[in-house]
């Protein structure tokens, strides 16, 4: 509760003015709750997209990893390789849809996986 002689920010005399700026970028809001959801959504973990050279690095990470969890598990060394070849074409398939400004994501990935081993790549 506003003291005698207090105004409460959301109650000013001129509502559409904006007060709340954000600490990341040139916009302005008239709401602690519209700064608060444009931070989450534009600068928090909902936009965060990584970069290529990052989704690469998780590539070249999945092929290690892929090696170790495919010799624990008793496949043929030219079954992991077959896995491992699918996910070499997915790091050329997201230079080549980088280059034309388009970000593919984990659904996407997810896709491709399966439709690689419909078409008997894996």
């Amino acid at each position: 509760m506003a003291k005698k002689g207090q105004t409460v920010t959301r109650y000013s005399h001129n509502p559409l003015a904006k007060k709340f700026k954000c600490p990341q970028c040139v916009n302005w809001f008239r709401t602690l709750q519209g700064l608060s959801g444009h931070i989450r959504f534009k600068h928090g973990v909902y936009e965060k997209q990584d970069d290529i050279v990052d989704k690469l690095i998780k590539v070249d990470r999945q092929k290690l990893i892929l090696a170790a969890w495919g010799h624990g598990l008793g496949l043929s060394t030219s079954t992991i390789k077959g896995r491992q070849q699918i996910l070499d074409k997915w790091a050329g398939l997201l230079e080549y849809c980088e280059s034309f400004g388009v970000r593919l994501n984990a659904e996407d990935f997810k896709n491709y996986v399966i439709r690689s081993f419909e078409l008997g790549s894996g």
